[in-house]
This record gives C-alpha cells, structure tokens and sequence, in this order.
C-alpha cells in the first residue's frame, strides 16, 4: 500500500513539477524580454548622450526587475550625467551672459573716458586762458554735461547677470553719477558765480575717480576670468 502511495507522488510530482517549472520560464522570459530590452535601449540613449531617453528606458528596467543592481546602477548614472548637462549648460549659458555684460560696460567705460578726457583738457584750456568763458561753459553745458547723463542712464539699464558683475555694474553706476553731479555743480557755479559750487564739484569728481579706479581694478579680473 504506502508503496503504491509513493508512486502515485512520483508520477504526481513528474506531472506538476515540469509544468510549474515551465510556467515560471514563461513569466520569467516575458520579464526579461522586456527588461533586456530596456536595457540595450538604456545603454544606446547613455553612449549617445541622451540622457532623459536612457533615464525612461532604465526606469522601465528597475520596474520590470526591481531587485536587479545593474539597472538601478544605470539609472543612477544616467541621473546624474542629466544632472551634470544642466549644471554645464546653465554655466555656459551664464558665461555668454557675463562675456555680453562685459562688452556692454567696456563700450560704456570708452565713452566714459573720452568724456573725461574732454572735460580734462577743457579745465586745462581754462586754466592757460586759452578758452573764453563763454567757450568753456558752453562746451561743458551742450557737450559734456548731456553726454555724462545719457551715459549714467545707459549704464544703469544693463542688467548684471551675477552678484560677481552686480558689484562692478554699481561701481561704475556710481562713477558717472558722482561726476554728472560734479558737472552739474560746475555748471551751476558758471552760472551763479558761487564759489562753494566750484569746490562741491571738485569734491564730487574725487569720489567719481576713487569709484572709477575701483571698477577698473574689478573689471580687470572680470576680463581675464571670462575672456581668456
């Protein structure tokens, strides 16, 4: 009898065993199907650079085998290759940014300087007498004093694209507002004959050259960090 049994089991077991094993090999090979191919498709997308496509495919991958180390291996190195092309392009597009700004300012400073030099060499003009007074203040009220405005307005409508060039933009800011100011008291002492005026407008051109030695020295470092 328990002879019998046993091998009732034993043909029992030769009939379920093979088709359970089989069902196994079924479901299994559909999954790894899949996640094969999610994986070649990951692989191609990574090599190619496409990074959010690789990101899709393992994704797809780690959900057919969640317990598979490879995939999840990918899929975190995918991530942060994605990572790293946002972080350079931001740093590029950044960089272009700056380079624009700096072109923008230094176009500024030339302007900037030849009105200084005018102003310079109209004072030394006065100082020989070889300028009437007449000349001189029309020359300071028509030429150089609404050049030195448009100027400091040109100058306060760019943007700085950083904190790094925010510094900078307002130094210069500051330069050509103190001597606009310093060109409007001169121009208001020609007009009044007041004296303080005269000696208000010098103190104002001081604080503009101390603001415009500043930018220069910061502008410098600027170029040669951003324009190799």
């Amino acid at each position: 009898m328990k002879k019998k049994i046993k091998t009732e089991r034993k043909h029992i077991l030769k009939i379920v065993l093979p088709i359970a094993f089989a069902s196994t090999l079924l479901l299994s090979g559909c999954t790894s199907a899949k996640y094969k191919e999610s994986m070649e498709t990951g692989n191609t997308a990574l090599q190619a650079g496409k990074y959010n496509e690789a990101i899709t495919a393992f994704s797809t991958a780690v959900q057919e085998e969640p317990k598979d180390k490879e995939a999840a291996k990918k899929l975190e190195e995918a991530t942060k290759k994605l990572e790293e092309e946002k972080r350079k392009q931001k740093e590029k597009k950044e960089r272009e940014e700056i380079r624009a700004f700096l072109n923008a300012m230094k176009d500024i400073e030339k302007q900037a300087d030849a009105v200084g030099d005018k102003w310079d060499k109209l004072r030394e003009s006065a100082n020989k007498d070889k300028i009437s007074y007449k000349g001189f203040s029309t020359t300071l009220i028509q030429e150089i004093l609404p050049k030195s405005i448009e100027l400091a307005d040109a100058v306060s409508k760019i943007s700085a694209p950083n904190e790094e060039t925010k510094a900078v933009h307002e130094l210069l800011i500051s330069s050509l507002e103190k001597r606009t100011l310093g060109l409007t008291e001169a121009a208001a002492a020609l007009d009044k004959r007041d004296v303080s005026k005269v000696t208000n407008a010098n103190k104002l051109f001081t604080e503009a050259r101390k603001f415009n030695r500043e930018y220069k020295a910061k502008m410098e470092s600027l170029i040669k960090k951003y324009n190799p």
